[in-house]
């Protein structure tokens, strides 16, 4: 269950909700949330995969 291959990352999806609660996101898309929460993954694990 706690593959390094999982992209819903438990922080970064709190990274990402604390984001948005603070108003400093205006996500327009899904895409923008999908764009958003694989930069956040990225600061977090700089050995992640590229999109």
């Amino acid at each position: 269950m706690d593959s390094p291959q999982r992209f819903w990352d438990v922080g970064a999806v709190t990274a990402l909700l604390v984001a948005l609660a603070q108003g400093k996101l205006r996500l327009q898309t899904a895409k923008d949330a999908y764009s958003t929460v694989a930069a956040i993954d990225k600061r977090r694990r700089p050995d992640a995969p590229p999109d």
